[in-house]
């Protein structure tokens, strides 16, 4: 049954991402639209974020193997390395990082810790090659050439150039926050919610209910920015505290800081009473690998990615559970029966 849903899987996420890039044109405007592909998807999600069901059979193959003490075949790393090029045609690096640090994280409970120079290191490679893949789809997909980063000094200059540029982008909500202080509620009178309920109305297209609940970086860049969304095609994330002030002030931040803390608590707590449990560990890896997303980003986005990784890896790894409980049942009825039998 497992194989046969994991299957079932792998075929409706390429089939339904197929169809996505054969509606806006396959394969050249899909290309080229990663360079802005908030616009790209727009109303299509659901057919584009269906090839991440290929990353989650790389999860259940993963921790099922780990729980069984054993490290997975040849076969698992070149489904993975193929599921990860699929994936990366969404033009996001916030699914690569997701994917690879969930990774490392159900390795670290279920096989072997990763000491804290390994992740170093880990942290040394991977950064620059989500840096050289940004700038890949950005630049040479679109122009043929690099054009963001400028540097004639050489690899090492311009690596280093990378980098920082990577660092200050995804710390750019720093200065978010100060602007969500400065300008609300002058600017932008506090929301009393109205952000956080995107999330009923999110999986609705666009083009079925325009009016719908907008998230908080549509909320705070057409407050702050209007003309961004039109000169970009993206949106300014005010990140998780930023959100929190812009719905309750200062008092939405501390008690919206403590439930955020005591949920993941219960999560860890559950690691540490069934830290075997493959869906368990899952969970916790998932939820911990999605904490940047939210930091950098809002509430609403990065809790529906992260239900998309999680409901069907956890529905996966359940079947698993049941069918390696039902296998040892058999052998222990087929024991007893051989036992009686010899006697």
């Amino acid at each position: 049954r497992l194989r046969g849903v994991s299957i079932l899987c792998v075929a409706s996420g390429l089939l339904l991402f197929a169809i996505g890039g054969a509606l806006i044109g396959w394969p050249t405007e899909l290309l080229f639209g990663l360079s802005s592909r908030v616009t790209l998807s727009a109303g299509l999600n659901y057919f584009f974020c269906s090839i991440n069901l290929l990353l989650v059979v790389s999860f259940v193959w993963w921790a099922r193997a780990l729980s069984e003490q054993r490290l997975p075949p040849v076969s698992f790393w070149i489904y993975t390395v193929s599921a990860v090029a699929l994936a990366a045609l969404q033009g996001s690096k916030v699914i690569l990082f997701f994917f690879t640090l969930t990774m490392i994280l159900v390795y670290h409970v279920m096989r072997r810790r990763v000491s804290p120079a390994r992740l170093a290191v880990l942290v040394v490679v991977f950064v620059p090659v989500l840096s050289l893949y940004t700038i890949y789809i950005r630049d040479h997909v679109v122009l043929g050439e690099r054009r963001s980063i400028e540097s004639t000094a050489g690899w090492l200059s311009f690596l280093w150039l990378l980098v920082t540029r990577e660092f200050a982008s995804n710390f750019v909500q720093l200065q978010a926050l100060t602007l969500v202080v400065d300008r609300v509620p002058d600017v932008l009178e506090f929301q009393y919610g109205r952000t956080l309920l995107a999330m009923l109305t999110i999986a609705v297209p666009s083009s079925w209910y325009p009016e719908k609940y907008l998230t908080a970086p549509g909320v705070f860049t057409l407050a702050i920015d209007p003309d961004r969304w039109i000169r970009e095609g993206t949106t300014l994330p005010p990140g998780l505290i930023g959100e929190m002030y812009m719905n309750f002030g200062t008092i939405g931040v501390v008690l919206g800081l403590l439930c955020f803390g005591a949920g993941f608590g219960l999560i860890r707590r559950a690691v540490k009473r069934r830290g075997s449990d493959p869906a368990t560990v899952v969970l916790y890896a998932i939820s911990v690998a999605m904490l940047a997303h939210y930091i950098r980003g809002e509430l609403v986005s990065p809790t529906v990615l992260l239900l998309i990784f999680a409901i069907p890896t956890i529905l996966l790894l359940v079947i698993s559970l049941a069918e390696r409980r039902q296998t040892l049942a058999d052998e222990r009825t087929l024991g007893g029966a051989i036992g009686e039998t010899t006697s």
